[in-house]
């Protein structure tokens, strides 16, 4: 029969294909604060960047910055920091982390 003959075709058709599947990450999502050099008073408008996206803290010194996936490494991410009149911050953090909570140091003049 035609119709068994179509049949058997179409299911050995699926039997030789294969399945490709695209992994996506979830965006990290990354909050914190960032310190004048007494580890209590925020620090508003500093400019915090990870992997290329940036923003500035509010005047509570409070950021958020959301990754995309394509660009959030479980290994980590590097965090960068820097405001007029402090020595810039390098730090390491990684998706899924607690609040990021940085002090950040006086410039040397």
């Amino acid at each position: 029969n035609l119709c068994r003959s179509s049949l058997s075709s179409a299911l050995l058709q699926m039997a030789n294909l294969q399945a490709y599947l695209t992994v996506r990450r979830s965006p990290a999502k990354f909050t914190g604060y960032i310190l004048k050099p007494d580890g209590k008073s925020p620090l508003g408008g500093a400019t915090v960047e990870i992997a290329g996206i940036s923003t500035k803290t509010g005047r509570d010194g409070r950021f958020e910055i959301t990754v995309p996936g394509k660009l959030a490494k479980e290994e980590g991410l590097v965090l960068s920091v820097q405001a007029e009149g402090y020595e810039a911050s390098r730090d390491t953090v990684f998706p899924r982390s607690s609040e990021i909570g940085i002090a950040l140091k006086r410039a040397r003049q």
